[in-house]
């Protein structure tokens, strides 16, 4: 009896230090450490470690090299700047499974009930070297590339301005290797961006192959599943080479690929594109968007939002005072998708107009594309040349529903606030 438990004490002994043999080549050499709170602090004048708030990283992008799967950056309250030379390629870049919260307070020793984001603002800058003078900034501000799980909580981005060299012949790089879109914030993958004002950013787009996935003048969700929540996208902007290029879209955000991002608790006030999508433009996948506001936005066509060849579902949203050069105030609907529906549920449509003198068409809704249903919805104030509140073009055999809504107010003029 007793030799055979002392076997088996030796048999527990040797399962463990292999277990431990196992961790260590896992782990490259070293036993795995566990996750870590990683400190910036701009105005730290400690060790420069990060361990410690006292001992704060000055500059985000030392927290960010140094940062594993499972850490979290804790940022204080002021602003940092991807790099404090000129290079304007170089942006903040996510890390897979990495969380970044701003908010924190300066000084003392904050922790996490500490944090207030509104209160603290936490800055991510593009604008390098000369303040104001957008022709030295960064082409993108934050990049979140081939990441997954990343998480940016509680900044404020701005400064942007990809106006990157433009690609006048194809075949056209993707559009992470170029610096024509997603001013920003641009991402792939499925990052968490929460407690964000993306704000005062602007992209130039080309003429090559009319492509209407460039843009996004504050964001650039490319075949993402990205989750927003608590967002604001606030004086972004997309402006384009040539008045006929199909590009410069997605003044606030754009969204390219088959994928479906969620959007929740977000507004878009005062975005501008010169193409399609003032606020946010969709093309070729689709989106979720719940309790979103959309003010003030203005575009060629689709003033608030211009869906393309995807379906979207949008539920308790207000769009007012949104302004669409010639088709769709609100919202312009288009696409050769026969299977594409579009839902709108829950919404209230008030104010929007197209600007033209003649032939503006939609002033809060035009439909040129297949199925779209509206429920449970309120048009009011809305105006166009021809029809005030909802257009229905013969583009591509448009099918519109209408269920529970009603149209008020003025609906047949051009004239608008």
């Amino acid at each position: 009896m007793g030799s055979n438990r002392a076997s088996r004490r030796c048999l527990l002994l040797f399962a463990f230090l292999l277990l431990i043999v196992a961790l260590t080549f896992a782990a490259g050499g070293s036993v795995l450490a566990a996750p870590a709170t990683i400190y910036v602090n701009a105005a730290a004048a400690g060790a420069d470690t990060g361990t410690s708030w006292a001992d704060a990283y000055q500059d985000l992008q030392d927290a960010l090299a140094t940062a594993a799967s499972g850490d979290q950056i804790w940022v204080a309250t002021g602003t940092y700047w991807p790099t404090p030379g000129t290079d304007r390629t170089v942006s903040f870049e996510l890390k897979s499974e990495v969380a970044l919260y701003g908010g924190f307070p300066a000084s003392g020793d904050p922790e996490w009930v500490d944090r207030d984001w509104v209160a603290n603002e936490t800055i991510l800058s593009g604008d390098l070297v000369t303040e104001g003078d957008t022709s030295d900034n960064s082409y993108r501000v934050v990049v979140c590339v081939n990441h997954t799980g990343a998480v940016l909580d509680g900044f404020t981005i701005t400064g942007g301005n990809a106006d990157g060299p433009l690609t006048l012949s194809p075949p056209s790089p993707a559009p992470v290797d170029r610096y024509d879109c997603g001013a920003g914030v641009y991402s792939e993958g499925n990052a968490t961006f929460r407690h964000l004002v993306i704000e005062s950013n602007q992209t130039r787009t080309g003429t090559d192959n009319a492509d209407s996935r460039l843009g996004g003048g504050g964001m650039m969700l490319y075949y993402s599943t990205a989750v927003l929540d608590d967002v604001t996208f606030r004086n972004n902007s997309v402006t384009r080479v040539s008045p006929l290029s199909a590009t410069g879209c997605g003044g606030g955000l754009l969204i390219a690929g088959a994928f479906a991002p969620a959007l929740h608790l977000v507004t878009f006030a005062n975005n501008q594109a010169e193409g399609h999508g003032g606020g946010l433009y969709v093309r070729d996948g689709s989106a979720v968007l719940d309790d979103v506001v959309f003010e003030e936005n203005r575009a060629t066509h689709g003033g608030g939002i211009y869906f393309y060849t995807g379906g979207a579902t949008v539920k308790n949203a207000v769009f007012k005072n949104n302004e669409a050069v010639s088709q769709g105030g609100a919202i312009k609907v288009d696409g050769q998708n026969v299977s594409d529906t579009t839902t709108l549920a829950n919404c209230l449509f008030a104010g929007n107009y197209c600007s033209e003198n003649s032939v503006t068409l939609g002033g809060a809704l035009n439909v040129a594309a297949y199925n779209v249903e509206v429920s449970n919805s309120t048009f009011t104030q809305n105006s166009a040349y021809a029809g005030g509140a909802v257009a229905v073009l013969p583009d591509h055999d448009p099918h519109l529903t209408l269920t529970n809504s009603i149209l008020l107010g003025k609906h047949r003029d051009n004239s608008h606030p």
